[in-house]
């Protein structure tokens, strides 16, 4: 009785969550992602345009109405050679391919293309991006009727 008794408080105690396995670094959820998946060599502008960091979405406009809505994810992350993570309450929701197009007036065009073993989860993900801040991103809609991101650099 006193050998199960004493099992039973160590299975008890060692289900405890260790906070210390958490994610700290949001890019690590897309570290396992081979580098030259879809290019073989690093795209200039997202690089020159101080792009590739892990950025935290902090508000979402546009749409029918117009206003503000809510969050539907919590991290965007963006690594060389084009990859791409999207992140909701710690979990890698989508991956994939950055494509760039143009520069236009509102910034370079870029459509985030999840790749073919993953979710497809934000369904509007094609933007301009503009920096206005070292750190602070907007991903711009580009047209009517569609949503716009803001998001700030993870320090």
């Amino acid at each position: 009785m006193f050998l199960v008794s004493v099992l039973m408080c160590f299975f008890l105690f060692s289900c405890k969550k260790d906070s210390s396995l958490e994610f700290a670094d949001k890019s690590s959820f897309i570290d396992s992602i081979a580098v030259n998946r879809y290019y073989s060599s690093e795209i200039q502008s997202l690089s020159e345009d101080g792009l590739y960091k892990t950025w935290k979405l902090v508000r979402v406009t546009g749409g029918i109405m117009g206003g503000e809505h809510p969050l539907s994810f919590d991290y965007l992350v963006m690594k060389p050679h084009g990859i791409y993570g999207v992140i909701l309450n710690d979990t890698l929701k989508e991956y994939g391919k950055i494509s760039v197009g143009e520069k236009g007036e509102l910034g370079v065009f870029l459509s985030f293309q999840p790749d073919a073993a993953s979710p497809s989860f934000v369904y509007d993900f094609e933007k301009y991006a503009s920096m206005i801040s070292k750190d602070t991103l907007l991903l711009i809609a580009p047209c009517c009727d569609r949503f716009s991101f803001e998001f700030v650099a993870e320090k």
